[in-house]
């Protein structure tokens, strides 16, 4: 079946004519001078709060400590308590400092309790001025405890004023503190630039202090980048690194918002936690020889980014003088990894395979650190040296590794129903990108392993009309050696990075924490390379763009809202050729098992599951599967041995094949130990899950929290829970509850099935705060939860455009029936609305229906698998069961667009990220194309095809014109009517 589409195609930008802000540097980015990596001061705090709505500060401890040798030690310590903190609160307080035992060594022993603004002014600000490195457990939250009023900043970012006078106007001899959000767990953390006052000649009155000097330095993020884990404190201080340390462990309790002795009991060892983690997070920071504060740490890429200028390598940008055409036409060719179901609503007998470290793989072959760390760099025309290697190349050749270096090119091709991965609204909604036919009447540039990844899947390559290859040329000069984490040694001159990362990781397995390290860093240095953040720009000064994107250079008539700014490691041509690099290893994996006379269940970026079974079978019974065989394992093993040609290692260090099968395949996930037998259920793109079954019994082995992992738990993870797993345990209970419906096997529902569905939410922009105008005194970093309410659940006479609903937050899942929520999409709605979970409640018309996880269980399991067709041919929907097809999609317009999804939010917990939409670049004349052209209808292409283009160009009609209207192309409207009127008066003679 042929669908006309448009086709989405990413873009490069480049703001025209920007404007210079004098003496604006960029927050959270701008150079320092020569700064300590450590200070030596550093001032840990915590804030406990109310439990309401508010959530507004209670009372807090610190710690001030100093750097002694290698580690922080405790110098001073205290408490503080907010202003307002009621009297009978503040006496428990006081009872507490007055006969607790201090670690501070001294005589007589020294147990400070400030008032929030004496803290702020006499602690906080006092070590600041120092350089001190003032430290928090997601400190933007403790932050915005402390602050007196939180404003929008000049650029979007949260201004927080910490000191006030007594007549509520700010003390400008405090400089604000900037938080401008990287995604809605990290941010870039700073203090505004400090106010000085000046004579009457302007000369200042007073030195300048070292407020600019000090790092604010958020513990988690540095953990995040150090370990790529999204950690709690708890979590944190049960590190398996951190356990030679012995670190204090926090304290199990739920926060009631009171001011009681068991609040400060565990407020105060939180404290001590924090402390404890610094130091641990120091030692191990302090492994890498990077110019990188810990500061400025914020993930996994950072590390990677430190190691590249650690080698002094220049950034591509500054180094190589790459046109914008070609920067375009690598952004154009940009695509992100292959995910989709193939055989769906089936139980199948699996192997899942994936490949060693794919995308650092990629690189190796491709011989990217060539490119990375040449001299110069030139884009040479290689059109008839590509159009040679298109016509000749198949699966075999694709196995020899000198042929992978001559796919660093790009090529303009006109796709005549060709495989390659095609970006358009499959389901209408959002762009999303599937490997799928195309057909495209205007040329589109594709990147070379993505030109042979369609040769070999099709059976011939699309005709290439130009090539363009990369060339690098020398090595660039002044490098050095680094030692990566201080033990692995890394020579840029005679080593490759990707490659001497992955060997070192292999022989280093003894070694728990450099292995999995190496793993961390080798599988980071890629994505930097298309980085691009989106920062918005004031609603009334929108900025004009030149868009760069394939063959297309324009500035489109409408200004925009975002601006996209390129890394300090944007190369566009290395992210494009990594990706499609990866996706060429798939396509060879899954056109091996279609000669063996298999399929694959599903697909996900570096992996694929194998339909396969230890003698393998016939998988006649399922929908479409005629012919079709389950492989026996050692036809699997047979396959994996094949890509040991492709590995690019020292056979020392990593013997035998780049496709591995996963540890999940053994017992007790030990490849040593003897196999077993899983068995998949895939739904949808990254919607599936491997478990064994025995008759009734179901053991979920590996449950995917795709589409799910947005909502917040209805039920808590046993102790030690993440020890042993990986995903929370509610998702192990519903992929199993699941399995049974589908599989219509007895089994008794998890208890928490019936109760309504939230997600939890944080204030992480000033749009979302300004939403939330019914709550007073909430604040920047607050947190709540969005009912996700039933189609049609509103509550008589209200508008469904303008009804959102929010809730305070609640931790206790059995309340949240209870909840009273405020309507945050009309200002002028003051009312309060209950919750109920049934259209059949007499309550309903007055309360919002909520979706409960009951009725997750059956739309979960109806997800359709939008990006393919059903065995029938039709596209696939939620009935659709059995082996599906590709799509063949027809290009309608070329459509530019910026980021897909803003990375920012993509861990969907921030409102914003339920509204992010794409930037769109249109081109000038399109809204006029769109409304003097139309495509033909269905029923005039049939007629058109039943008589035939000849007999109708001897009747008058153009030919390109009926090519046209059968590509189901865009055509001017009259001359469509009058193509019709002659169509349907044709005679045949």
């Amino acid at each position: 079946m042929s669908e006309t589409h448009d086709i989405f195609l990413r873009a490069h930008t480049v703001v025209v004519n920007p404007r210079k802000p004098k003496n604006r540097k960029r927050r959270g980015r701008r150079p320092r001078r020569n700064l300590k990596r450590w200070p030596e001061y550093a001032v840990v705090f915590d804030c406990e709060t109310r439990t309401d709505t508010g959530q507004g500060l209670t009372f807090g401890f610190y710690r001030v400590l100093r750097l002694d040798n290698d580690t922080y030690q405790l110098e001073d310590e205290g408490a503080f308590f907010d202003d307002d903190l009621a009297a009978r609160e503040r006496d428990v307080l006081e009872m507490y400092v007055n006969t607790a035992d201090t670690e501070v060594k001294t005589f007589p022993p020294r147990f400070p309790l400030h008032p929030r603004s004496k803290f702020v002014r006499q602690v906080f600000y006092r070590y600041a001025r120092k350089g001190a490195l003032i430290v928090g457990f997601n400190l933007p939250f403790d932050l915005t405890r402390l602050a007196r009023r939180w404003p929008e900043g000049k650029k979007n970012e949260w201004s927080l004023v910490l000191v006030q006078y007594a007549d509520g106007n700010e003390n400008l001899h405090f400089p604000r503190v900037l938080i401008d959000p990287i995604d809605s767990k990290k941010s870039f953390v700073g203090f505004r630039k400090e106010w000085i006052p000046k004579d009457k000649k302007g000369r200042p009155k007073a030195k300048p202090t070292k407020i600019n000097e000090s790092r604010l330095l958020d513990l988690r993020t540095l953990l995040y980048a150090l370990f790529n884990q999204p950690l709690s404190l708890k979590n944190a201080c049960k590190l398996e690194a951190f356990k030679k340390y012995n670190l204090p462990q926090k304290v199990d309790h739920t926060p009631t918002g009171k001011v009681t002795l068991k609040e400060i009991t565990y407020a105060r060892q939180d404290v001590r936690c924090t402390a404890a983690l610094l130091n641990a997070a120091k030692l191990e920071f302090d492994l890498h020889p990077i110019p990188v504060s810990p500061d400025r740490a914020y993930s996994p890429a950072s590390i990677a980014k430190g190691y590249l200028e650690a080698m002094k390598i220049e950034p591509p940008e500054e180094k190589f003088s790459v046109s914008r055409k070609n920067l375009g036409i690598a952004m154009g060719s940009f695509m992100g990894g292959r995910s989709e179901t193939r055989l769906r609503l089936q139980e199948v007998p699996v192997v899942p395979v994936d490949f060693t470290s794919e995308y650092p793989s990629t690189c190796v072959l491709l011989g990217l650190w060539d490119i990375l760390t040449a001299k110069s760099l030139s884009f040479r025309n290689a059109t008839r040296q590509v159009k040679k290697l298109a016509s000749s190349i198949t699966l075999e050749k694709c196995f020899r590794l000198k042929l992978w270096p001559d796919l660093r090119f790009f090529a303009l091709v006109e796709p005549k129903k060709h495989i390659l991965p095609v970006r358009t609204m499959y389901n209408g909604k959002t762009p999303n990108i599937g490997n799928n036919y195309l057909t495209s009447s205007k040329p589109i540039w594709i990147a070379g392993p993505d030109l042979i990844a369609s040769a070999i899947q099709t059976g011939s390559a699309p005709e290439v009309l130009r090539a363009i290859r990369i060339v690098p040329r020398g090595k660039q000069l002044a490098m050095r050696a680094v030692n990566l984490r201080g033990m692995v040694e890394i020579d840029p001159y005679n080593e490759d990075l990707f490659k001497h990362a992955i060997e070192q990781r292999k022989l280093h397995k003894s070694d728990k924490d450099l292995h999995y390290w190496l793993k961390i860093f080798a599988n980071s240095m890629y994505g930097f390379f298309a980085e691009i953040n989106p920062e918005p720009t004031p609603e009334r000064t929108p900025v004009k763009v030149h868009v760069y994107s394939g063959e297309d250079a324009y500035i489109p008539n409408k200004r925009v809202h975002v601006k996209e700014k390129q890394g300090h490691w944007y190369a566009p041509y290395l992210a494009s050729l990594i990706t499609a690099g990866g996706r060429l290893l798939l396509a060879m994996l899954e056109k091996s098992v279609m000669n063996a006379g298999g399929a694959h269940a599903w697909a996900d970026t570096d992996a694929l599951a194998i339909v396969s079974s230890r003698e393998g079978r016939s998988l006649r019974r399922a929908p479409g599967c005629s012919g079709i065989r389950a492989l026996s394992w050692s036809t699997v093993q047979k396959i994996t041995d094949k890509f040991e040609a492709l590995n690019p290692y020292d056979r020392a260090a990593v013997p035998g094949s780049i496709l591995n099968l996963v540890d999940t395949n053994f017992e007790k996930g030990d490849p040593s130990c003897p196999r077993k037998q899983l068995l998949g259920f895939s739904i949808a793109a990254k919607r599936y899950a491997l478990y064994e079954r025995s008759g009734n019994k179901i053991s979920i082995v590996d449950p995917k929290a795709h589409g799910l992992g947005y909502l917040y738990p209805p039920s808590d993870s046993p102790t030690n829970w993440h020890d042993s797993h990986e995903a929370p345990r509610w998702i192990y209970e519903f992929w199993e509850y699941l399995l049974r419906i589908a599989l219509r096997l007895d089994g008794k529902p998890p208890n928490w099935r019936a109760r309504p569905q939230m997600m939890r939410m944080t204030v992480t922009t000033f749009n979302v705060l300004k939403s939330l105008h019914e709550w007073k005194g909430f604040r920047s970093y607050n947190f709540f939860l969005l009912p996700v309410l039933a189609d049609g659940g509103f509550p008589a006479n209200i508008d469904p455009k303008r009804f959102r609903l929010v809730a305070p937050f609640e931790s206790d899942q059995t309340q949240w029936k209870r909840a009273k929520c405020i309507n945050i999409g009309d200002a002028k709605d003051g009312r309060r609305y209950g919750l109920t979970t049934s259209f059949r409640s007499s309550e309903f018309g007055k309360k919002a229906v909520v979706e409960t996880f009951d009725n997750l269980f059956y739309r979960y399991m109806q997800h359709p698998e939008t990006k393919s067709l059903g065995p029938d041919g039709e596209p696939c929907t939620a009935e659709t069961r059995g082996l599906l097809g590709r799509s063949h999609i027809i290009a309608g317009r070329h459509r530019r667009i910026g980021k897909e999804s803003d990375r920012r939010w993509e861990e969907g917990d921030d409102l914003e990220s339920l509204i992010y939409v794409p930037v769109e670049y249109e081109r000038p004349g399109d809204e006029a194309e769109d409304a003097a052209l139309t495509r033909a209808s269905e029923s005039l292409i049939r007629k058109i095809k039943k008589i035939g283009i000849r007999p109708l160009e001897r009747f008058g009609l153009g030919r390109r014109i009926l090519e046209k209207i059968c590509r189901r192309e865009f055509v001017d409207r009259s001359t469509l009517r009058e193509y019709d009127r002659m169509v349907r008066n044709y005679r045949a003679m």
